[in-house]
């Protein structure tokens, strides 16, 4: 079963997971998975030991499974992060443009526009949105009430073209809008890469609990079920920090 399966065969299982369970890696995803793949095949290499227990070895194709699941769900959150964060560098680059041509146009159309009080009341009422999302609706309501006064505007030199940047720029940041405040696929990509890594340490966890019985009597081959990883954190923990002195005269 190829990563991009097991993910897919997953996702029932996932989802299911009580959301009080779910819990960030505590360490580097990538490590993770390795120390999954690692225990699912020492569970494999010593069937014999866990079968005399009556463990369930098809932990091993699960273990595996979960193990493929989180390097793919992992990948998936951070194409979503680095989406985000691009949607993000060009809504702040592009949001200033859209409300300089929104102020620009409704001080063209106030001129344009003096002798009509009722189509002022209407540039008044545009004028009075103060959110991002009341910009973007702003661009497109100037768009339309341009095109019904495209005669006045000519007079002021302000043509067609302008009225189609507006609406470029309303669908542009409109988009943008989207992805940046409204969209909330990078929290559904990490909320599953969360629950792959914790349905895989669940697994993971069985199986070392099994190791710690069936194998209590071997502790060199027990050692290679723990992790790597913490065992390094550890140790680099209890290091005492080197001083430096200076060297005799």
């Amino acid at each position: 079963m190829t990563d991009d399966q097991s993910y897919e065969a997953a996702l029932s299982k996932l989802d299911a997971l009580p959301s009080d369970d779910v819990r960030s890696p505590d360490m580097p995803t990538e490590e993770a998975v390795n120390e999954g793949e690692k225990v699912a095949q020492l569970l494999i290499e010593h069937a014999d030991a866990f079968a005399k227990i009556g463990f369930d070895m098809a932990i091993a194709k699960q273990l595996q499974q979960a193990a493929g699941a989180l390097r793919v769900a992992d990948a998936k959150w951070l194409a979503c992060w680095g989406e985000q964060k691009e949607s993000r560098r060009l809504w702040s680059e592009k949001s200033p443009q859209g409300y300089a041509l929104r102020d620009e146009m409704l001080a063209a159309f106030t001129y344009a526009l003096r002798k009509d009080a009722a189509v002022l009341k209407q540039v008044r009422r545009i004028r009075a949105g103060r959110t991002h999302s009341d910009m973007i609706q702003d661009l497109r309501d100037i768009t339309e009430l341009g095109k019904k006064h495209a005669a006045l505007l000519a007079d002021i030199n302000i043509n067609a073209g302008k009225l189609e940047q507006c609406a470029a720029m309303a669908d542009e940041l409109g988009t943008l809008y989207a992805k940046v405040f409204a969209d909330g696929s990078d929290n559904e990509a990490l909320d599953i890469r969360n629950r792959a890594f914790t349905w895989m340490r669940m697994l993971q966890q069985e199986v070392v609990d099994a190791a710690e019985y069936v194998l209590r009597d071997d502790p060199d081959t027990l050692r290679r079920f723990y992790s790597e990883y913490r065992r390094r954190q550890y140790r680099d923990n209890q290091e005492p920090a080197t001083v430096e002195t200076p060297a005799a005269a």
